[in-house]
């Protein structure tokens, strides 16, 4: 019977150890996560800021930026209820792309 006793124990101890050792872990990836979204958002708005300068950029007021690269000469424009189908690549500050309807072959519709 004491050898079941010393064996609870022991095993009490175990996953004590464990669960110790998963919250340890667990507040160092959190802070490690906090200080690459501070760093992340400190490059994006550096992008931000340089990207507003070069020519042809247009900022809106809600800090959207684009740039038109084949301006249409056309008379009907979309409104904000038209459907509109467009090419598009979604890429990350480092250039790398991680969404392209171009690279897909087939352009997106938005309504």
């Amino acid at each position: 019977m004491q050898h079941f006793k010393l064996i609870g124990s022991v095993i009490k101890y175990v996953v004590l150890d464990i669960i110790i050792v998963l919250i340890i872990f667990f507040i160092s990836k959190n802070s490690n996560d906090k200080k690459a979204t501070v760093e992340n958002i400190a490059i994006g708005n550096q992008f931000l800021a340089t990207n507003k300068t070069l020519e042809d950029i247009v900022e809106t007021a809600s800090g959207l930026q684009y740039q038109v690269l084949e301006k249409g000469d056309g008379l009907k424009h979309p409104s904000a209820r038209s459907k509109v189908k467009v090419h598009y690549h979604g890429s990350l500050l480092d250039g790398s792309v991680f969404d392209s309807s171009v690279d897909r072959g087939e352009p997106i519709v938005l309504a």
